[in-house]
């Protein structure tokens, strides 16, 4: 996908957003400049807003991937999700994904980074399973983006590509979520490994990452690929 080459098309209208108390605890919104203290991890989610958790057929390993062990004590804040749950097969793909879940494809909540081209910032986005990160929706919010190498991600996160949670980072990033992903009652984000899933709403995705919903994806033009691997 071709990044954004318009400086007018991509320049930065950031809304007003709250910053993250710890650097560590999960993504900051925007922009980098703002700063203050936030109730964020004394706030409690909304009653009834706990999705159901599928029991999955197979028990952690004895000892987590220390990005999961991460994901973990970031949770340590958030009681209401729980932790992540583990896969009990590999999967390839978002279907694979998907069908060991009993979910939808949208369902599942990838986290996509990019990189802000002005100061170097890591971007998350949240986006539907079933849907493309539209980077020049992304350029219009934020300024100019490109495409963030494996390094650059497992660097700025402390997470491989395909497998970033919405929450645990390295240091605070941009974070917005794809508004899609409202449809659904109940999402799964991968936490540090691709066999690690987060069962959670929208709302408590949304209080969690302290992140603005945004349009910032499209559709697939044929719909999902019966091949699309798991994306970051």
């Amino acid at each position: 996908m071709p990044g954004c080459t318009s400086a007018s098309s991509c320049s930065a209208r950031p809304a007003r957003a709250r910053a993250r108390p710890s650097p560590r605890s999960g993504p900051r919104p925007w922009p980098a400049a703002e700063a203050g203290a936030s109730a964020l991890a004394l706030r409690k989610l909304p009653a009834g807003a706990q999705p159901q958790s599928l029991p999955l057929p197979e028990q952690p390993p004895a000892r987590l991937p220390e990005p999961v062990q991460r994901v973990q004590q970031a949770l340590r804040a958030w009681p209401q999700l729980g932790p992540p749950r583990w896969l009990g097969q590999p999967a390839r793909s978002l279907r694979q994904t998907a069908a060991l879940l009993g979910v939808a494809p949208g369902q599942l909540a990838r986290g996509q980074v990019l990189r802000r081209l002005a100061d170097d910032a890591p971007v998350l986005v949240m986006a539907a399973g079933d849907r493309q990160v539209d980077r020049a929706k992304v350029c219009r919010l934020l300024g100019e983006v490109g495409r963030a190498d494996a390094r650059f991600v497992r660097e700025r996160t402390g997470f491989a590509t395909g497998a970033v949670a919405p929450l645990g980072h390295r240091e605070p990033v941009l974070c917005l979520l794809d508004e899609s992903l409202q449809r659904f009652d109940a999402l799964w984000a991968w936490c540090g490994h691709a066999r690690a899933l987060l069962a959670l709403s929208p709302a408590q995705l949304h209080h969690c990452t302290d992140a603005p919903w945004a349009d910032v994806v499209r559709t697939f033009p044929r719909g999902l690929p019966s091949h699309a691997a798991i994306p970051g």
